[in-house]
């Protein structure tokens, strides 16, 4: 909540003050909670990376997906088994147990 508020501040005060020079930057894009400077040397630098070793990257990436889905169906077990045990087994609920949904200004 202080991260956000302090970028929000920072936002409007830069959008404020500085609006004309952010206007005529075009390597520098500035957004709420975004920021990106875009150089011509990182972006030669990527596609080289990105251009050797293919192979690796591509086993990377399906390492990545294949993760991905693991953890998502873990997810799932997890949150159907801690609402089994929170309806069915209420006695056994601890306070590291349970998980409640953080809904800003419902829950908090």
């Amino acid at each position: 909540m202080v991260f956000a508020s302090a970028w929000a501040i920072l936002y409007l005060f830069l959008r404020w003050r500085y609006s004309d020079r952010l206007k005529n930057l075009s390597n520098l894009s500035f957004y709420p909670f975004f920021l990106m400077l875009k150089s011509n040397n990182m972006i030669k630098y990527m596609d080289k990376l990105s251009s050797s070793h293919r192979m690796f990257w591509k086993i990377l990436s399906n390492l990545g997906l294949a993760t991905s889905i693991g953890l998502s169906f873990f997810a799932v077990y997890f949150l159907a088994d801690n609402l089994r045990t929170y309806i069915f087994m209420p006695e056994h609920v601890g306070v590291g147990n349970i998980v409640i949904p953080i809904i800003i200004g419902v829950t908090i």
